[in-house]
């Protein structure tokens, strides 16, 4: 059950650690918009999975969105970029998504704490 667990856990980080946040979006900037300045002539190479511009519940934008890319190393390049360049007339930043050690931990100990609960219930509705 361990290994599953970290298995799981192990997936579940390389996904964050190959995807982008990009803030300081400009307002009106579309997904399919944040797609293409990724993917312009003469950017590293790469494969995006998926892009994401936030937006508050009215529908206006909250300037921050995400870019996902199919490994780590491609994010990386394309943080080494893209970081601090401009979309028209606005400067934005590129970060790559890491996992928090508190999430980590967390996470970790839900984990543990399931399986644990999973095998005791088992254990009793057998006897």
């Amino acid at each position: 059950m361990v290994y599953i667990a970290l298995r799981f856990f192990f997936r579940f980080a390389k996904l964050f650690m190959s995807r982008l946040i990009v803030k300081n979006l400009p307002a009106y900037l579309t997904p399919d918009r944040l797609r293409k300045h990724f993917e312009q002539q003469g950017a590293p190479p790469g494969t995006i999975t998926d892009v994401k511009v936030s937006l508050k519940q009215d529908g206006t934008s909250r300037r921050f969105g995400f870019v996902g890319f199919k490994t780590d190393q491609e994010a990386t390049a394309a943080r080494d970029w893209f970081d601090r360049t401009f979309i028209d007339s606005t400067r934005i930043n590129v970060i790559v998504v890491e996992v928090s050690l508190f999430f980590s931990v967390i996470s970790w100990a839900h984990l543990t704490l399931h399986a644990a609960g999973r095998e005791r219930c088992s254990s009793t509705s057998t006897e």
